[in-house]
C-alpha cells in the first residue's frame, strides 16, 4: 500500500516576501489493497467576465478504480491505470483584493479543456501516471471488475454497469 500527495501554496508576489493565500492539494493518490483513490486539481487563468481581471477556474477530477495488486499487474505489463468511477468539476474563483473568493455565477464560463497542473508535478512512475495527462469530460472508463466472490474491491464505486 502507498500513496503520494503534492500540496500547493498559492501566494502572492509581495515584496519583500511571498504572501500565501491559499493552500490546495494538487495530486493525491491512495493506493491500498481493495481499491485506489486519486483526487488532481489544475489550473487556468483568464478573464472570464471581461473585466480586465483574469479569474481563477480550478479543475477537480476524483477517481477511483481497482487495488494494489492490479496496480501491481498492470506496472508489470506496463499497461496505465484507468479508473471506475470518475467525477469533475470545475470551479471560478477570483480575487477579491484580500483573498481567493468563490465566483460561482462564473462556473459556466470556465472553459472544458486546457487545464494544467499549478507547479510541475512529481512524476511517480507508476500505472497511475498517465491520468495527468487525461483532460476533458469525455474519458473512458474501465470494465468494473469481475473479482471472485469474498474480494475485498468495493463495487458500490462502479458507476457504470459491468458489460
Amino acid at each position: 500500500m502507498y500513496g503520494f500527495e503534492d500540496e500547493v501554496v498559492l501566494a502572492l508576489p509581495d515584496m519583500p516576501q511571498p504572501r500565501p493565500i491559499h493552500t490546495l492539494t494538487q495530486w493525491n493518490q491512495d493506493v491500498v489493497d481493495c481499491a485506489t483513490s486519486l483526487t488532481m486539481r489544475r489550473q487556468r487563468s483568464l478573464d472570464l467576465d471581461g473585466d480586465g481581471c483574469d479569474e481563477l477556474c480550478v479543475e477537480t477530477v476524483e477517481e477511483a478504480g481497482v487495488g494494489l495488486f492490479e496496480v501491481m499487474d498492470l506496472d508489470e505489463r506496463g499497461e496505465p491505470w484507468r479508473p471506475v468511477s470518475r467525477a469533475r468539476r470545475i470551479t471560478a474563483w477570483r480575487w477579491d483584493g484580500d483573498r481567493l473568493a468563490r465566483a460561482a455565477a462564473l462556473d459556466g464560463d470556465c472553459p472544458r479543456v486546457g487545464y494544467g497542473f499549478f507547479v510541475p508535478r512529481n512524476d511517480y512512475g507508476d500505472a497511475l501516471t498517465a491520468r495527468a495527462r487525461v483532460q476533458g469530460d469525455d474519458v473512458e472508463l474501465a470494465p468494473c471488475p469481475d473479482l471472485p466472490p469474498g474480494s475485498c474491491f468495493d463495487r458500490a464505486i462502479c458507476d457504470h454497469p459491468r458489460p
